[in-house]
């Protein structure tokens, strides 16, 4: 078998890896930068792709009290010359089309107070026998808080995991590794600093140069709204 790649490094130069980037200056550094930096960290670290279970998706933005949002244009990939400040997953003047697998989640996403109005688009995928799979980042971590039955057991805790590493000790770089992508991936940034969510963009932009991320939108249709 051929030797995993994390048996090439140490538990300890990848915890100064982490420390390093954990401290770094997000408002002067870049997210090329920051790729760079993360790369090598991500090397030889093993992730999972999970289906999506759900045959529909969703989508919220908030509505002004008196405006009501009636095509899908206005529900969709905001224009690229809008995106003026860092998400979860976006660049600056780059769309992504952030949904969820279920319409209350799409609500919370949007943490809304009492009062506010919300348009939903919902989705339904264009090929029913065409499953799209999506990177599992924080999804074990985030449902065992609620019900471990959905996806509550990360990788390394699975039978699968630990047949694939030769020894415990990449089981626990991975680990590792696998902890402070998650960390930083569902952070809580409050507005005023997105600054904060630079590397959350540089993981989500190296995932999805890999094609570990499935872009859902092109196998989506519009259902109904909402």
């Amino acid at each position: 078998m051929q030797e995993n790649l994390l048996t090439q490094i140490s538990l300890a130069e990848i915890n100064d890896q982490i420390k390093e980037l954990e401290t770094l200056d997000r408002q002067s550094i870049t997210i090329d930068e920051l790729k760079l930096k993360i790369s090598r960290l991500m090397k030889g670290h093993t992730v999972r792709l999970r289906e999506i279970v759900a045959k529909k998706i969703f989508r919220a933005r908030k509505t002004p009290q008196n405006i009501v949002f009636n095509r899908v244009n206005e529900l969709w990939y905001p224009p690229t010359n809008l995106i003026t400040k860092y998400g979860r997953c976006n660049n600056i003047n780059s769309t992504i089309f952030y949904c969820s697998d279920s319409e209350p989640t799409a609500i919370l996403e949007l943490r809304p107070e009492i009062g506010f109005y919300l348009t939903i688009l919902k989705c339904h995928l264009k090929d029913s026998n065409s499953i799209p799979h999506v990177q599992e980042l924080g999804l074990p971590e985030f449902t065992a808080k609620f019900n471990p039955q959905l996806g509550g057991t990360v990788l390394e805790n699975t039978a699968l995991g630990k047949a694939y590493w030769q020894n415990q000790d990449d089981e626990v770089k991975n680990l590792a590794i696998r902890s402070f992508l998650v960390k930083e991936f569902i952070q809580n940034v409050l507005p005023g600093n997105e600054d904060q969510y630079k590397i959350s963009v540089a993981i989500s932009e190296i995932l999805m140069n890999l094609m570990v991320f499935v872009t859902l939108a092109l196998q989506l249709n519009i259902e109904e709204q909402i």
